[in-house]
Order: structure tokens, then C-alpha cells, then sequence
């Protein structure tokens, strides 16, 4: 029969408004043919007509024969709900025929996803012909993209941010064709710091010397070791690959859940932590807000995670895909002690860790660090994170919970975990506060 509680349904939800849909409907009456086992949840939402609600709880995945693509909808979010308070409601012994092929294609997809990540080579010499290729492509587009880098320095950052759209249009399609899509993006990000003008000089100073960064090691490419090279096409567009073994670590704990909806596409960056190590990590996921696909829920910060993580680089390992778990498994709350051991007591040496990280990966967006003793305080008006030692650093711009932090806070001294982008202001994610754990992140989704 199955364990599922009520904060693991909940952690499900996409939005507060299918949860809040769900927990309405989320009635004995509004379902029959209630059924679980080890496996699986099902029923029959009574409605406006019958939709089959279907949970595999291996994952979990869900299904459900209403017209909605967000999963899960409200129907398998009351389900849950139901089953979750009272499973005694699950009388139905007999899998429905939907729910058993549904499970078996499940079954077999899984199985050839395990085939295909044994690495596998059909044909070698076609691989190999397919890569020079491509390295032929991208050295054309990374020479063009460095004669377009010294135009811009010639002409200044000021007169190149009056150059008509179909100059950067141009730049960026080169690069496309040229199989070189991190790249294009890089400039495209490029082209929104210039037009801004003076006030993003210096962040657009930064982007530059970047992708000058990115052209001069696959220029000198052969001198990288594996890692580093594997790194390094990521970076210009390669494919990500996750070939590494999976993670030793099986207990991870989740810190934060931030959402973001931006041009359409809703993204997830969950970070987590190995207690035993006392290192960090993140998971990214993306989902299209049009077509309705859902952003994989679950992943409840404050709460262990038990699987293995398969890191992007070895070189680089911070951002990771979870192996194949069930995130099901009894939560854990975090232990302060854990907390206690993973943070730094100042600012100052936490900053000091994250200079180190961004000497030897100049390319990450952000640095997660975790500092015990944080408070609130003022500083020539402005509010600011301070340590017990008296360092000070700014909040981020983009810091949006400032009254949660202060309600949470208080005047007591706290254990932060953040993120920098430049080193010089922080973003907190999450904190521990009166023995609970509390998400900071922003979660602007929407409905």
C-alpha cells in the first residue's frame, strides 16, 4: 500500500493554483474506484465528465484523461490529497487496464534509457568523421567571433550599442550555423548589456572578456585534459552529456527550489547538499509555459533526497541530473549540526572559497556559499548581511524576500545559504531559523 504523505503530494503541485484547485475536490465523493498498492494510485474524477487519474508512484509520474497538459492536474492532486489523509479510501484491488499498459511502457522506456547510457558506439568512424566536422564548423565561428569582440573594443562599448540589429542578428546566426549555440546566446546576452548603456558597463566588460576567454581555449583546446575539454564544449553548445559514473552519495539535502518564468519558458534551479562532503550542487530543469509541460515537483527544501546525482563535468561538478530514485523515500529533516558543519563562521572566508571557484570556473552564473551567524543590519541606509565578526556584504538586486528574511530573522543570528553572482552581493536562497529550515527563493511561475 502506498506511503504517501501529505507534504510529499503537495511538494507536487506546479503552481499554488492547481494545488489549491486540488485540495477543493480533494473529496471522497469527488472520486470513485479509488485504488493503490506499492506502485501506483488511481481513481475516477467525478466531474463535468469521468477523467482516469493515474499516479506511478516510481518517480512519481502522473497521468490523467483530462484536457490538461499541466501534470499533475487538479484531478491527481486531489487524488493524492485523498489517499495521502485517509488510505483506508483505496478499496479498488484491481489495477484499471490503462494504468497496466501505461506502467509497462514506462517499464520499457526505462530499460532502453539504461541501454543507450551505456555509451555504446554503432558506428565509430562516422562518429569521429561527424566531429571533425563539427570542429571545423566551430573554429570558423569562433575566428569570426573574434574579430567581431575587437570591433567592438575599437569602436567602443557606447558606439556599438547604436549598431542596427542586424549586426548582432548576423554575429549570432554565424554562430548558430557554425554549431556553436552557447556561443550565440553569449552574444545575444551581450547585445541586451550594451544597449543598456553605461549602467552595464561593467557587466558587459565581463561578458566579453569571457567569450574572449571561451575563443582562446578552443584555440588551444589540445593542451586541455579530458574534463576540461568536455567543459569547454558545453560551454561553446555541445550537447550535455552526463557520462560520468553516478555520485557515491545517496543522501542529498534539498537547500532551495527557485523558479523563474522568462520568455515563455518556466526554469527550476534546486540546489542541494552533500552532508557527508560538505559540498554543493544543483539540479536545472525547463519547461515550456505554453505547452503546458510541468516542472518536475518534489523537491521540498528543508528535506533529504535520497538518489545518486551524474554530474555534467567532472572538472566542474556543481550542476547535475538525478539518477533514476524514487522521490518518494520517508523526508528527513535537516540536522543543525549538519548545517553547522557545512557553513563557514564568517563572511570572509566563505567569499574566499567562492574566489577560489570562480578562479578556476570563470563561466558559472552563480556560487552557492552557507555562512552560520548571519544577520540583518543597516548600513548608510541600506540593508545589508553581516556576520558576527562585523564583514558586510549588499543583498542582491534581485533579492525579492527581504520582509519573509526579516520576519524570519529577526534579531537572532541565522544559518544562510546564498548564492553570488560577482562576489560582492548575495542572494540568500534558504536558512535555518527557530530549528526550520526555510526557502528564501523566489517562485514566480505563476499559474
Amino acid at each position: 500500500m502506498s506511503k504517501l504523505t501529505r507534504d510529499q503530494a503537495e511538494s507536487f503541485a506546479p503552481d499554488s493554483g492547481t494545488l489549491s484547485r486540488g485540495r477543493k475536490i480533494a473529496k471522497p465523493a469527488a472520486y470513485t474506484n479509488i485504488g493503490a498498492d506499492d506502485r501506483a494510485i488511481w481513481g475516477t474524477a467525478l466531474g463535468s465528465s469521468e477523467y482516469l487519474s493515474l499516479v506511478d508512484l516510481n518517480g512519481p509520474a502522473f497521468r490523467c484523461s483530462c484536457p490538461v497538459k499541466k501534470l499533475p492536474c487538479k484531478h491527481i492532486m486531489g487524488l493524492m490529497l485523498l489517499v495521502a489523509d485517509d488510505p483506508s479510501l483505496a478499496t479498488s484491488d484491481e489495477r484499471p487496464e490503462p494504468l497496466t499498459e501505461w506502467l509497462t511502457k514506462r517499464d520499457g522506456a526505462a530499460k532502453a534509457k539504461e541501454s543507450r547510457a551505456s555509451g555504446e558506439i554503432k558506428d565509430p568512424e562516422a562518429q569521429a568523421r561527424r566531429a571533425a566536422k563539427r570542429e571545423a564548423n566551430v573554429d570558423q565561428g569562433v575566428q569570426e567571433l573574434r574579430l567581431f569582440l575587437e570591433d567592438i573594443l575599437t569602436a567602443g562599448l557606447a558606439e556599438s550599442g547604436k549598431r542596427t540589429h542586424d549586426v548582432w542578428d548576423n554575429m549570432r546566426r554565424r554562430l548558430v550555423d557554425a554549431q556553436a549555440g552557447g556561443l550565440a546566446n553569449r552574444v545575444e546576452s551581450l547585445r541586451g548589456l550594451v544597449s543598456q548603456g553605461a549602467e552595464s558597463t561593467e557587466q558587459a566588460l565581463v561578458e566579453i572578456t569571457q567569450l574572449n576567454l571561451l575563443c582562446q581555449a578552443w584555440h588551444n583546446r589540445q593542451t586541455l585534459d579530458e574534463g576540461e575539454l568536455s567543459y569547454l564544449r558545453q560551454q561553446i553548445g555541445w550537447s550535455r552529456t552526463t557520462s560520468s559514473p553516478p555520485d557515491e552519495c545517496r543522501d542529498w539535502l534539498v537547500l532551495s527550489n527557485e523558479r523563474r518564468y522568462e520568455d515563455g519558458l518556466n526554469s527550476q534551479r534546486i540546489w542541494l547538499l552533500d552532508p557527508q562532503h560538505q559540498r554543493f550542487a544543483y539540479l536545472l530543469h525547463f519547461a515550456s509555459a505554453a505547452g503546458g509541460a510541468s516542472l518536475p515537483g518534489g523537491f521540498a527544501p528543508g528535506r533529504s533526497l535520497n538518489g545518486h546525482l551524474r554530474f555534467d563535468s567532472t572538472w566542474s561538478p556543481l550542476r547535475a541530473e538525478l539518477e533514476a530514485t524514487n522521490l518518494l523515500t520517508e523526508p528527513t529533516p535537516i540536522s543543525p549540526d549538519v548545517l553547522t558543519q557545512a557553513a563557514h563562521d564568517n563572511l570572509l572566508d566563505a567569499i574566499q572559497c567562492v574566489q577560489m571557484q570562480r578562479a578556476q570556473n570563470p563561466f558559472s552564473e552563480q556560487w552557492p556559499l552557507m555562512v552560520s551567524g548571519m544577520r540583518l543590519a543597516s548600513l548608510s541606509g541600506a540593508l545589508v548581511l553581516a556576520d558576527n565578526r562585523g564583514h558586510a556584504m549588499a543583498l542582491d538586486p534581485d533579492f525579492k524576500a527581504t520582509l519573509r528574511l526579516m520576519h524570519l530573522a529577526g534579531p537572532a543570528p541565522c544559518t544562510l545559504f546564498m548564492s553570488t553572482r560577482d562576489g560582492q552581493t548575495l542572494l540568500p536562497l534558504g536558512g535555518h531559523f527557530a530549528d526550520t529550515w526555510h526557502s528564501l527563493a523566489s517562485d514566480n511561475t505563476g499559474d
